[in-house]
């Protein structure tokens, strides 16, 4: 079966934010549907970007072979609302999720994954975060949703806000996910990578003479997407890949994110 592959960087996905409606189940039809995001991770260090430096060459390929975005913006530099964006295709002051603290996207918004579900897609998602877990309304619409993490970590507050599985743990549920389905319909997959957030722990290997810490986790984060793509080869994908939000490092007198949403 022919491939289909599209690789891009936008948090503008698909306005879906109306409200729900209830309609009989339907047969899915299209590609199956793979949506990688980011977190905080910046364009301009994405080799398909024109970052010389950058070691990504899974998502440089998925670009050269679709479409790549140059003018995309997030809404607001935080992962809870941001992700409420792009799965509800609204801004903040139209979900009312502005914080990572204390806003839960709503039942009443319709969701990217509650559309694909009742058009007949299988749904899956794989996070990696304590700040996407399903308690903040990400579950809306997903069959299975990998979230487990040290719960230990998710009574310490201040700790928790930080912890995170490794690309690898979440990209391993994912493939999961494909090698258990039935796989009698497409699908839609969300995968969650946290590794380019504080704080900058990458693999050894990853690590080197003038290589940034950044670098090094998103050329991490690249690797791991790659065994998603190997093990997917010659099924009919639709892949979107996307940051939710960026980092400052350094500029605008700013070293981390939560505030300022620069170019």
């Amino acid at each position: 079966m022919k491939t289909f592959r599209l690789g891009l960087l936008t948090t503008a996905l698909v306005a879906c934010g109306s409200p729900k409606e209830t309609s009989s189940p339907k047969t899915a039809r299209g590609p199956s549907v793979v949506l990688v995001t980011l977190d905080t991770t910046r364009a301009d260090r994405i080799g398909a970007y024109g970052y010389e430096a950058a070691r990504t060459e899974s998502i440089d390929a998925l670009s050269a072979k679709g479409r790549r975005f140059e003018r995309a913006f997030s809404p607001v530099p935080l992962t809870i609302p941001a992700h409420s964006s792009l799965f509800t295709g609204l801004n903040p002051f139209n979900h009312g999720v502005r914080s990572n603290s204390t806003d839960t996207l709503g039942e009443q918004f319709n969701t990217m994954a509650e559309i694909l579900r009742d058009n007949g897609y299988q749904t899956w998602a794989s996070v990696a975060a304590f700040v996407t877990q399903s308690t903040w309304g990400f579950g809306q619409g997903f069959d299975e949703y990998a979230d487990r993490l040290d719960r230990s970590a998710l009574e310490r507050h201040e700790i928790a806000w930080r912890e995170e599985r490794s690309a690898e743990r979440v990209v391993n549920d994912a493939l999961g996910f494909l090698q258990d389905a039935e796989r009698d319909a497409p699908f839609f997959m969300w995968v969650h990578l946290f590794d380019a957030h504080e704080p900058m722990t990458p693999p050894e290997e990853y690590l080197g003479e003038g290589i940034e810490p950044y670098d090094a986790e998103i050329a991490y984060m690249d690797d791991q997407i790659d065994r998603l793509v190997q093990a997917l080869d010659g099924e009919e994908v639709l892949w979107v890949i996307t940051a939710d939000h960026g980092e400052s490092l350094g500029e605008h007198d700013d070293q981390t994110h939560g505030l300022f949403v620069y170019n």
